[in-house]
């Protein structure tokens, strides 16, 4: 099952963050008030991003957050699936492909593309995906973060 984010969930939430963050799907760690201006933005109800929680019988099992934007490339919608995090202890159980399902069932009628990336450390995560129908972009990313 998927949820939103409630404000029950912070604690939680956070200790999940931290540990994706040490993990070999990133690259890098971040601060814990990212972590926290993650959290408030979901609960702000936020046109630009949506945070769920990821349950298994009734126990917390991870979570996913996801950005909505633009492109012109696709003419429309785009939904990012900028972090998915399953604790070890339920890996394996189909979790990540049923968050998949449910993020594409939910927007299929509006998005014109589902998009994602993966660490080169965490490749082998890219089966599950190309398994739920995602290719390879030709892209280089680059990023700036303003000071």
């Amino acid at each position: 099952m998927f949820r939103e984010l409630k404000e029950d969930d912070k604690e939680a939430f956070i200790s999940m963050v931290k540990e994706f963050y040490i993990s070999d799907a990133v690259l890098h760690t971040i601060p814990e008030s990212n972590i926290i201006n993650t959290f408030q933005e979901a609960l702000s109800k936020s046109p630009y991003m949506k945070a769920y929680i990821v349950e298994h019988k009734k126990d917390m099992a991870g979570y996913g957050l996801i950005s909505l934007t633009y492109s012109n490339e696709v003419g429309g919608l785009v939904v990012w699936l900028e972090e998915l995090y399953i604790k070890d202890g339920y890996r394996g159980l189909g979790l990540g492909g049923e968050f998949l399902d449910f993020i594409k069932s939910k927007y299929s009628k509006r998005a014109k593309r589902f998009r994602l990336e993966i660490s080169e450390a965490n490749i082998g995560i890219s089966e599950l995906y190309r398994g739920k129908g995602y290719k390879t972009l030709d892209y280089i990313q680059m990023v700036q973060d303003p000071s």
